[in-house]
């Protein structure tokens, strides 16, 4: 998840998850070389952005308050059942409404059980 998506999650400001994330990552010692790219914005300023994969997003929001938290988590579900989906051929449009299975027979998204 990038450091921009998090920021609007958790209605944070960009810099300041920046700032987390370089404190989060430098307190388990991992370098950020390889998680950081130059990414130039809307604004037409250039901007660092971290992509960061699920264990270092979580340990990064466990620090945030309960809506925050709750706002990435959801997200990374939504994430993780996306690739599920297109895996196996299925398309999820809106995460919280019923899928159409190939069999004409609806499933919901978190118990892909007919």
């Amino acid at each position: 998840m990038s450091s921009l998506e998090i920021a609007e999650l958790t209605g944070k400001n960009h810099k300041d998850v920046l700032r987390d994330i370089r404190k989060l990552l430098k307190a388990i010692g991992v370098e950020d070389a390889h998680l950081c790219a130059p990414l130039k914005m809307p604004s037409g300023q250039m901007a660092n952005i971290y992509e960061l994969d699920k264990q270092l997003t979580l340990t990064l929001v466990t620090g945030y308050n309960v809506k925050m938290r709750h706002a990435i988590i959801e997200r990374w579900q939504y994430l993780e059942c996306d690739l599920t989906l297109q895996a196996t051929g299925l398309q999820a449009d809106d995460f919280s409404s019923p899928l159409k299975m190939p069999s004409g027979q609806t499933a919901n998204v978190y118990n892909l059980t007919s």
